[in-house]
C-alpha cells in the first residue's frame, strides 16, 4: 500500500544555464551483495565489471535506510537528508520535479512489475499523484520471462538515452531476486551444483546459484550497457 504524501514542497534549486549532462540515468539494482562483484582481474564471477574498472566511480559499501526495497526506493526518488527520513520523505519534491524544472524529460522504467498484483502496478510507494510528473512510464509485464526483464530494460533505456531532449530516466532492474535459478537461462548455468539441481538445500548450491544471476543480470547487463550506450553528455 503506498504511503500518502503530503503537498510537496515546490524545488527551489537555481537552474543552471546550460546543461552540463543531458541524459541521467539512475538504475535501481535489488537483492545484488556488494562482496558478489569481483574487481580483480580475469575473475570468474563478475569479469565484465572487473574489465569496465576503470570507468567506473565504486563509492564502496553504504549502509540502506530502510530493511526492504520499498523503502530505498522512496528514499531515492524523494531525496530526504539522513536527518530527515520521516516527515521530510512525505514532504520533499520528488526526483521527477526537480527533473522537470530543469528542462528534462522523466522516464521511468519498472522491470519488476510482472510479479505485481496491484491494481495500477505501481510499487514502493509510488502513487498515481507522483506518475503525473512522469513523461513516460514503462511498466513491464509477466509475459516476459524473468531471464530477458533485465535486457528489456536496457533496451528501453538505451532507445530513450537517443532522445533530444534532455531526459532523467529512473529504473528498477529485476536483479537477482530469490529463487535465483529463476533468473537466468540454463545455458548461463556456471556455477554447479545449483539449488534446482540437488535434492536438499546446500549453502553451497545457494552461492552458485546466486553467483549464477549475478554474472546473468549485473555483469552481463553492464557489459551491454557499455558497449551499446552512447555515454557522451551521459551520468548512469
Amino acid at each position: 500500500v503506498a504511503a500518502p504524501r503530503a503537498a510537496t514542497m515546490p524545488p527551489s534549486t537555481p537552474v543552471a544555464q546550460a546543461a552540463q549532462v543531458r541524459r541521467i540515468v539512475l538504475l535501481v539494482d535489488e537483492s545484488v551483495r556488494g562482496d558478489y562483484i569481483d574487481w580483480s582481474s580475469g575473475n570468474p564471477y563478475t569479469p565484465e565489471l572487473a574489465r569496465l574498472k576503470d570507468k567506473i566511480v565504486d563509492f564502496g559499501p553504504a549502509a540502506s535506510g530502510g530493511n526492504c526495497s520499498h523503502y530505498s526506493n522512496a528514499i531515492l526518488r524523494f531525496g530526504a537528508p539522513r536527518d530527515g527520513l520521516g516527515r521530510q520523505l512525505l514532504t520533499h519534491p520528488t526526483i521527477w520535479q526537480y527533473a522537470k524544472k530543469a528542462g528534462f524529460r522523466t522516464v521511468f522504467i519498472d522491470g519488476q512489475a510482472g510479479f505485481n498484483r496491484n491494481p495500477g502496478k505501481l510499487q514502493n510507494f509510488m502513487t498515481s499523484e507522483e506518475t503525473k510528473d512522469m513523461d513516460g512510464v514503462y511498466a513491464l509485464d509477466e509475459a516476459i520471462a524473468p531471464p530477458a526483464l533485465d535486457d528489456k530494460v536496457l533496451d528501453i533505456t538505451l532507445n530513450e538515452m537517443k532522445s533530444e531532449r534532455p531526459v532523467l530516466l529512473y529504473a528498477n532492474k529485476n536483479g537477482a531476486h530469490f529463487p535465483y535459478d529463476r533468473g537466468y537461462p540454463d545455458k548461463a548455468r556456471l556455477f554447479r551444483p545449483t539449488m534446482s539441481e540437488v535434492s536438499a538445500d546446500s549453502t553451497l548450491a545457494r552461492v552458485n546459484s546466486f553467483r549464477n544471476v549475478v554474472k546473468w543480470s549485473v555483469d552481463r547487463f553492464f557489459a551491454r550497457l557499455f558497449d551499446e550506450a552512447e555515454l557522451k553528455d551521459a551520468v548512469i
